[in-house]
């Protein structure tokens, strides 16, 4: 049962300020997310889930509406406090210089360096620890310009991992992973969980979502369509209505666990 409340988000819009993307990105968004949850947030392409993200992780600001972390309005917390407690993984990740794996993951540590911008034997711990935990031994010390796409992906997260936030935010997280990789980070993923952290990952891929999450918020068009338990919230005909095209739900595990069949040569009507 969860009972703290961590993020609030009361009447959210966003708007980018280019003539070509008109109206609101997001639109009057409102939704609360409770301590120790995963909640995966699912939707077509263009449908704001990347944008909404970014304004969780307060790399943009909302052109409306009230956000809050721990009862206090973002705009309290300087950027050393604010990612101590919140950590964000993109879904692309670019650099000029060709950084080490190790050197990539150590920034995760960044909130907790001294005014002198040094780390010390925690920070070089924390960093050993989640390699070892990813299984990223053999790249630590390779350039990332090195390693293949899926790699990047896993060092990116544990750049997050070892920055021991509470909240964890998750853009496309299966980006560039093969199938035994994408099981093996979701199972990790969803093992911290159980272990107190909470997680809110944006994703296409409906049938992972339904595996790991146990809240799902359906968003299109920068609106909320559906919020709720995994277990309740999937039907034909919601996702015919987010993603235009038909489905079947199995459900598996007494009921509670939804597998979903895409009919990929028919669309929704």
């Amino acid at each position: 049962m969860f009972l703290v409340s961590l993020l609030e988000i009361k009447n959210l819009s966003f708007n980018y300020p280019f003539p070509s993307v008109k109206g609101d990105v997001l639109n009057n968004i409102s939704f609360h997310v409770e301590k120790g949850e995963f909640l995966s947030i699912i939707g077509p392409n263009g449908s704001g889930k990347t944008t909404l993200l970014k304004i969780l992780a307060k790399l943009l600001n909302p052109v409306k509406g009230n956000l809050k972390l721990n009862e206090r309005d973002f705009a309290e917390y300087d950027l050393k406090k604010f990612y101590k407690l919140v950590a964000y993984v993109p879904q692309k990740f670019y650099s000029v210089f060709p950084y080490s794996v190790f050197e990539i993951i150590l920034m995760g540590r960044t909130p907790y360096f001294s005014i002198y911008g040094f780390e010390n034997i925690q920070d070089i711990q924390s960093v050993e620890n989640v390699i070892r935990i990813l299984q990223l031994d053999e790249l630590k010390n390779k350039s990332i310009n090195e390693i293949s796409g899926g790699e990047l992906q896993k060092v990116i997260l544990a750049r997050a991992l070892a920055q021991d936030s509470e909240i964890l935010l998750l853009d496309e997280p299966s980006t560039h992973l093969d199938l035994k990789h994408q099981i093996s980070i979701f199972n990790y993923l969803k093992k911290i969980n159980e272990n107190g952290k909470t997680i809110i990952s944006v994703s296409h891929d409906i049938n992972l979502s339904a595996l790991y999450s146990n809240r799902i918020i359906f968003l299109k068009e920068g609106k909320i369509l559906k919020d709720g338990l995994t277990a309740e919230v999937f039907t034909e005909e919601l996702i015919r209505k987010t993603f235009e095209i038909k489905s079947k739900v199995v459900w598996e595990r007494g009921g509670t666990l939804p597998q979903i069949f895409l009919n990929p040569f028919e669309a929704a009507d």
